[in-house]
């Protein structure tokens, strides 16, 4: 059987030398008549754009877009990314409002896949979680931090490698009038998923006054450096040199890694659904990928 990233370079042209884009409509039409499930609800032409849902993390840091890019100059193909919360995107997918999704919430999509709502589910990338804030973790002798609040103390250490007992330190010190800070995103993104599960895990319900919710309409980071808080961030967002007084806190621990899935909906069909996901975890999506700072490329 021909593979994608065949097809991608040229093998398997048809005798009359079709154009890419109709080689490409006849090949799209003919997996789907294969493999057309009796459950889709609704089918979609090849004409209408592809709809994608991605994290907004994954689109803020130009993973999303990069795909996009090259996905569209392969297979000519219209497709029209979806930013949202990763919990926003699988409820979508669910629902059968989008084609497919890019999200970072391996837990949340595993629940899907087992009952069936998504389908060719493919691990396409892997990246980890940063904790970062004015200084280093809690815990440690406290000192003035020059990025936070007058009066404020937040804790000065070396980075830690433990988020959980970092958590546990920061809810303990943050009851002091002048202690640290915590703002979350608390909008059920990739990123405030993974935050809530360390909280769990460290056996703490975040609360007032040392935890804020973030402004969905300002960067979580920029809101952090205003704040003199920390906050846990995609590192791939996250650049010490350019982070104007935030440094990272917590790196390192494995609980911080997180794996990039892409996965189509299971109520809707568009002809290039399954196309993209498997052109996403074949070779030329892992290239384009490794080339993206912050995310590794992996096999699915």
């Amino acid at each position: 059987m021909q593979s994608t990233d065949d097809f991608f370079h040229g093998a398997g042209r048809g005798p009359e030398h079709l154009s890419r884009r109709r080689w490409l409509r006849f090949a799209a039409a003919g997996a789907a008549a294969l493999a057309a499930p009796a459950w889709a609800t609704r089918v979609r032409s090849i004409d209408d754009p592809l709809l994608v849902g991605v994290d907004l993390d994954l689109q803020r840091s130009g993973l999303a877009v990069a795909l996009q890019r090259a996905f569209a100059r392969d297979a000519g193909i219209a497709l029209r990314l979806e930013p949202s919360p990763a919990a926003v995107i699988l409820e979508r997918l669910e629902r059968g409002e989008l084609d497919a999704g890019l999200t970072n919430a391996a837990p949340a999509e595993q629940r899907l896949a087992d009952q069936g709502l998504v389908h060719d589910r493919h691990r396409v990338a892997t990246g980890r979680f940063v904790i970062v804030g004015p200084a280093a973790p809690p815990g440690a002798t406290a000192s003035p931090s020059p990025a936070a609040p007058a009066g404020r103390r937040v804790a000065s250490a070396a980075a830690d490698t433990d988020a959980v007992a970092w958590l546990q330190r920061l809810a303990r010190d943050g009851a002091a009038a002048d202690g640290p800070r915590f703002v979350s995103p608390q909008d059920g993104s990739g990123a405030h998923l993974a935050e809530q599960a360390l909280w769990r895990a460290a056996g703490i319900g975040p609360q007032a006054p040392w935890y804020l919710r973030a402004d969905p309409a300002q960067p979580l980071l920029a809101q952090a450096r205003a704040l003199g808080a920390c906050a846990l961030v995609d590192a791939a967002l996250f650049a010490p040199s350019a982070a104007n007084g935030l440094v990272s806190q917590v790196e390192h621990d494995p609980r911080l890694r997180f794996e990039v899935h892409v996965m189509r909906a299971f109520r809707v069909h568009h002809p290039a659904g399954q196309l993209f996901t498997r052109w996403v975890a074949g070779a030329r999506g892992r290239r384009v990928v490794a080339a993206v700072r912050g995310y590794s490329a992996v096999r699915s």
